[in-house]
């Protein structure tokens, strides 16, 4: 299910993390970006294996064109390093080949699997 705004897909991401973790708290969090709501999720799962899975990943992109360069911010300096496998995925083949994996775009290289 596509959401209309980066507030909603924030919501239920939020949503999601709670729901992982069986804390109440994400729900009333107050943050304005993907990147903070990793930060609280990676400390509440410590060094547990998990699997995050963003379907239909180009309708971030149409919302907001600079969620690239935030999920390769958000994997550098939070994911990288935990027992965390990111999955980002798309039915356009197209845009996630130009937007998400293009060599000129802040995901590329970082790409374990296809």
């Amino acid at each position: 299910m596509a959401f209309d705004s980066i507030t909603e897909n924030l919501k239920e991401l939020k949503k999601k993390f709670s729901e992982f973790t069986k804390k109440e708290y994400f729900l009333k969090l107050e943050v304005s970006s993907f990147h903070e709501l990793f930060k609280y999720f990676i400390d509440e799962i410590k060094d547990k294996k998990v699997v995050i899975v963003f379907d239909e990943f180009p309708y971030l992109i149409e919302l907001n064109k600079g969620i690239v360069s935030q999920f390769q911010k958000i994997w550098d300096e939070i994911l990288s390093k935990r027992n965390v496998m990111l999955i980002l995925c798309g039915s356009s083949i197209g845009m996630m080949e130009i937007e998400v994996l293009g060599y000129k775009n802040p995901l590329y290289g970082r790409r374990t699997g296809q």
